[in-house]
């Protein structure tokens, strides 16, 4: 859970900017994770950034993990990913498309893609990832989610 957790404050933290899931769901069987949401929450608190909403929800048997967040208050997209970077989670296939980007992150022994808008000083933003358990199954739940 330790892992998870930096994993949700890495998103967070680094985004010093604001978005949300307001009305997301998670992936179709996946349970709501309280413990992902709130530390998500609380490594988003930072000055100048208000956390509207976080939820998390996951497969934990299959080592399937997804968060959704709303933050306000400053930033852009290439913030986001040099943050991520900066928590010590490996990005790659970085791509900027308007105000979203989209990107793969890896921090053993933890894969998955995140997907954010960034736009008027908020972050609509939503991660998935999972471990060696069952990746090919948590990366096809995910791939559906992320849309």
């Amino acid at each position: 859970m330790a892992e998870l957790r930096l994993a949700a404050l890495a998103l967070t933290s680094c985004a010093n900017a604001g978005a949300g899931p307001t009305t997301v769901t998670g992936p179709p069987g996946w349970p709501a994770i309280d413990a992902i949401a709130n530390a998500a929450g609380d490594g988003a608190k930072a000055d100048g950034v208000a956390v509207e909403a976080t939820a998390a929800w996951g497969d934990a048997a299959r080592g399937c993990y997804a968060l959704a967040l709303e933050l306000r208050g400053g930033g852009d997209a290439q913030k986001l990913v040099d943050g991520i970077g900066a928590a010590g989670i490996a990005t790659r296939e970085v791509v900027y498309e308007g105000s979203r980007v989209t990107l793969g992150v890896a921090r053993a022994p933890y894969d998955g893609r995140v997907r954010a808008d960034v736009a008027d000083g908020r972050v609509n933003a939503r991660a998935c990832f999972w471990n060696e358990r069952e990746p090919a199954t948590c990366a096809a739940a995910c791939a559906g989610w992320m849309k």
